[in-house]
């Protein structure tokens, strides 16, 4: 009798969506970016001003990167549970630390570990859904769970609104939260991919970067040229690296903006961040997006959104009707953008589903890190109303770095 090895079964689509939808609003909606909407009580607490609240950001947005990169590497040598796991872990410890800080190095120490967690999240969800839904159904699945991240924004506005004189209560919320995420994925995930390649080190995976991957065997379909796969990839980077830039201003200095430029009470305030996570729920429908105008034509209008959004705060920052209405168009278009990378970083390394996207959402972050500091400083020298405007500038930016449109024959990314 011949013995086998038995793979453990994979996740359903409807578990690994659902568990994926939950971790990422753990790690991105309460970890990483309800810090932006605390702000304002983390500059009362501990006298910072917009240039160190930015440093902090950028910060996160650092650590993210770094993070980034293992979680790719790491996922193809433990799978994607592990990664998973470690990343909810990571958020719940995140949250408690800012939860107890004392002073301004520790609230700076839990805004860096929990910019770690959401690097850490993205690239093994990709991974198990790339491995375990039909490919007919991936791109909707993938940017569903993306979605997870306007969903977390959503829940964490409230608590803020409710918790406002009490915020380190909220912050441990959101740590208990991230615990029991953390079991919901190691209960969901299977305990390693079955199929998963050989490991590749951090260093390989930036060098590969530009490099065309080798023709599969078996898929005819991958017959890209090797200047266009290189062209295509640093496309994506580019892209990625703009928008990031773009978005930093809303996600750090949003609510600063609304309360102390355009004098809005920070209830109110709170509340555009509220239906900024409501609306951003409709990013989910990124994926069908793409396959009703394609994968270029949506990266322009997601883009051209993201603009108008952000464009919109600065233009008239005291008004709530524009903050709640600007709120809402960035919610959707900013997270229908981070969906937009998955699908395009995907088409472009379906062999290395975890390294694509871990590079992607590192040049996101580049961006995002530069963006919070150069922000944060033209904001003490100008004022945040100009910041906003050049933010909204570098979103239309954005727009004109689109995915190649495919070629027949060719598998670059784009319609």
């Amino acid at each position: 009798m011949l013995l086998t090895r038995t793979a453990h079964a994979p996740p359903s689509p409807l578990a690994l969506t659902a568990s994926g939808i939950a971790l990422i609003a753990a790690s991105y909606g309460f970890a990483r970016f309800a810090y932006g909407l605390f702000m304002p009580a983390f500059q009362d607490e501990f006298a910072l001003d917009a240039g160190a609240g930015g440093a902090i950001a950028a910060g996160s947005y650092l650590s993210y990167c770094l993070a980034v990169l293992a979680a790719g590497a790491l996922t193809r040598s433990w799978g994607s549970r592990a990664v998973a796991v470690a990343a909810g872990v990571t958020a719940a410890c995140a949250t408690l630390t800012v939860a107890l800080a004392p002073h301004p190095l520790v609230l700076a120490v839990g805004a860096v570990v929990g910019g770690a967690s959401t690097g850490i999240a993205s690239p093994p969800l990709a991974e198990a859904a790339a491995r375990a839904v039909n490919p007919d159904r991936r791109d909707s699945v993938q940017t569903a769970i993306n979605s997870g991240t306007g969903l977390g924004v959503a829940l964490a506005g409230p608590i803020a609104v409710a918790l406002a004189d009490h915020w380190r209560l909220a912050w441990a919320l959101f740590s208990a939260v991230c615990v029991l995420v953390t079991w919901w994925v190691a209960r969901t995930l299977p305990p390693r991919d079955a199929d998963a390649a050989p490991a590749v080190d951090v260093a390989d995976s930036l060098v590969d970067a530009g490099r065309p991957e080798q023709p599969a065997a078996t898929s005819p379909a991958r017959r890209a040229a090797p200047e266009e796969a290189v062209a295509g990839r640093l496309r994506l980077l580019l892209a990625a690296g703009a928008a990031g830039i773009a978005s930093a201003a809303v996600w750090t200095f949003g609510l600063t903006l609304l309360t102390e430029e355009g004098r809005i009470e920070e209830s109110l305030a709170q509340t555009s961040w509220l239906v900024l996570g409501v609306c951003g729920v409709i990013g989910a429908g990124a994926g069908l997006l793409v396959r009703i105008a394609g994968l270029t034509r949506a990266w322009v209008a997601v883009c051209a959104a993201l603009a108008i959004a952000t464009g919109g705060m600065a233009a008239r920052p005291g008004d709530p009707l524009t903050a709640f209405a600007a709120s809402a168009v960035f919610g959707a278009a900013y997270i229908a953008l981070t969906g937009l990378l998955l699908v395009w970083a995907t088409r472009l390394t379906p062999e290395r589903v975890a390294r694509g996207v871990s590079l992607a959402f590192l040049a996101l972050a580049v961006g995002q890190a530069c963006g919070s500091s150069l922000w944060g400083l033209v904001g003490e020298r100008l004022g945040l109303v100009p910041a906003f405007a050049c933010a909204a500038g570098a979103a239309a930016a954005a727009a004109l770095i689109r995915p190649a449109r495919r070629r027949r024959g060719a598998q670059a990314a784009g319609e």
